[in-house]
This record gives structure tokens, sequence and C-alpha cells, in this order.
């Protein structure tokens, strides 16, 4: 089986109510995030690929995560950076 969004948005769904539920399992996402994609999805994480859990703080609804520091990100996609494009999960004006 390969990855496929779909699959992607379910880990992701599946790692949130187990980590609600599991505090040795919310350890693990923060210590080793793709053991504990592959523990819920039976999938591999793809090599390469690193990804990053972090715990959400009460109080704060949203998390911003800001990409590396680069001038040459800032030359390469200055629509992006000035806030030309809408997230996908954040609606557009």
């Amino acid at each position: 089986m390969n990855w496929t969004e779909e699959k992607i948005n379910q880990t992701i769904i599946d790692i949130k109510k187990k980590s609600s539920e599991d505090e040795a399992f919310r350890k693990l996402c923060m210590d080793n995030p793709n053991e504990a994609i592959r523990k819920v999805s039976n999938m591999e994480v793809p090599e390469g690929l690193k990804i990053n859990i972090i715990e959400n703080n009460s109080g704060v609804d949203h998390t911003i995560i800001l990409p590396p520091k680069s001038s040459a990100l800032i030359e390469e996609v200055p629509d992006q950076v000035a806030g030309g494009r809408c997230h996908r999960h954040i609606p557009c004006p």
C-alpha cells in the first residue's frame, strides 16, 4: 500500500486520538514520530522524510510553523511569504 492523501489524513486523525488516550503513545510521538506513525498506520514513513510532532499548549488555538531561515526562500517565493497564497487549512478572506 502506498501513502495517499486519504491515508495521511486518517493517520493524523488516528495519532491525535491515540495520543489523547495513551500517555506512552503520546511520549512516543514526541520522541520517535516515525515509529508512532508506523504503529497507527502499519506503514513506514518514506526514507528521508522527517516528521516533527509537537504538543499544543493549552490556551493556544492555532500553531504556526515558521519555515527555516533562508534569504533564498524569500527570493524564490515572495507571494507565499508575503501572504499571497491561502493555506488549505485556513480559509481565505
